[in-house]
């Protein structure tokens, strides 16, 4: 696909022991693996369908050729730490519009992308806040030079890393936010995904059970007139 727009997903491929560390002390290894696998499965499957080139980054060298990779563009994280192989990804696809988001934000859609790249018209920067002081996305777009102190000197993992993003980026950009998602990092937060779940389950559940039984109603209704 021919376009100026790019999704990247940093991930690591799925593997036992290997990912959602914190999320494993609280859920245990197995349970975070089986989240994991089943989240990056859907968000590769919805960013797929949308109008732009689809990349994952990976850390490990290893990954690039991961099963769960397959006929993707899978592109190597540099080394350093996440702002530099971000600031790297971003200047990579620098005379484009770039988003970069994480593998694991259940709610994450192909309209908060739309959304994104429509704001890189009139902005440099886009970032997606998260609850915890983070963020889940973060994009830039073609006018913007993604080097000097960009992504520098930020507190990451931590209730100012959004704060210390903001601080990094110089004045002279423009810079746009939009909705907050909450990613999956420890037991409360898949304790909230899992409720949510559950409650979109049963509603589609209720909405089956009532459109089943509009059906009983009229197909009775037809064989009594």
């Amino acid at each position: 696909m021919q376009t100026n727009k790019h999704v990247v997903i940093f991930a690591r491929a799925p593997r036992y022991g290997r990912i959602k560390t914190r999320l494993a002390k609280d859920i245990g290894k197995q349970a975070a693996l089986r989240f994991y696998q089943r989240n990056l499965e859907k968000l590769i499957h919805k960013m797929r369908q949308g109008p732009w080139q689809l990349h994952v980054a990976v850390a490990a060298q290893q990954d690039i050729t991961h099963p769960a990779f397959k006929q993707l563009s899978v592109i190597a994280q540099p080394q350093g730490n996440l702002g530099a192989r971000m600031r790297h990804v971003l200047h990579h696809f620098r005379s484009s519009r770039c988003v970069i988001i994480g593998s694991d934000i259940p709610d994450i859609s192909r309209e908060h992308i739309n959304t994104a790249f429509k704001i890189l018209v009139d902005n440099d920067v886009v970032l997606g806040p998260s609850e915890d002081g983070g963020y889940w996305l973060i994009g830039s777009g073609s006018s913007f030079i993604a080097q000097g102190r960009f992504l520098r000197n930020v507190r990451w993992s931590s209730k100012d890393t959004l704060t210390d993003t903001l601080a990094s980026i110089e004045p002279r950009y423009k810079v746009a936010q939009i909705a907050q998602l909450q990613d999956v990092d420890n037991g409360a937060t898949h304790d909230i995904f899992a409720q949510a779940q559950r409650e979109r389950q049963a509603k589609l559940r209720l909405k089956n059970l009532q459109l089943q039984q509009y059906k009983t109603e009229h197909l009775d209704e037809r064989l009594h007139n």
